[in-house]
């Protein structure tokens, strides 16, 4: 990836609409930090010659690299379930979730559940860090909550809602 041999912040940008993604995968190292900034929908294909295979999107060896833009991916997961090519194939996922912060974030939420950590059972998210977060329910009826599976993390500072991580029980 060119992207990968600035020496600086880049950013690699998928504009608003939506794409039909194969594959891609984005292995580093990189000279300096890489942005992905998604504001489209990427769509996985649901042809299943294509997604039994091990990966759909994966990022390998990246330092410094932030995933932002409030866009959708969209794995058409459904597709797959009921496909019979498929069904030799275990429904885990190949994503793993690691080294991530969250930092600095306030705002409201129609949810109830606010934070909600849903990882594999297979590669579960590890080392998260949430500082300093305050999510608040829009209409303040209820509190809002946090809900963890197969997540390791830890929470500093101010935490709302409570943090729902376990400790950690290795390093």
């Amino acid at each position: 990836m060119d992207a990968c041999k600035w020496n600086g912040e880049a950013t690699f940008l998928i504009p608003l609409g939506t794409y039909m993604i194969y594959g891609a995968n984005f292995i580093g190292p990189c000279k300096g930090s890489l942005i992905v900034k998604i504001q489209g929908v990427i769509k996985a294909t649901t042809n299943p010659k294509i997604f039994c295979k091990d990966s759909w999107i994966s990022f390998e060896h990246l330092n410094n690299l932030e995933i932002e833009g409030g866009g959708t991916l969209d794995g058409q997961g459904a597709s797959a379930w009921r496909n019979p090519q498929c069904a030799t194939r275990p429904y885990q996922s190949l994503v793993q979730i690691k080294d991530v912060a969250f930092s600095n974030i306030r705002g409201t939420t129609n949810s109830l559940i606010a934070v909600n950590f849903n990882c594999s059972s297979s590669l579960p998210c590890q080392k998260i860090n949430l500082n300093d977060i305050k999510l608040i329910a829009d209409n303040n009826a209820k509190p809002t909550i946090q809900s963890c599976a197969n997540a390791i993390g830890q929470a500093t500072h101010i935490e709302l809602p409570p943090s729902c991580f376990k400790p950690a029980l290795e390093s």
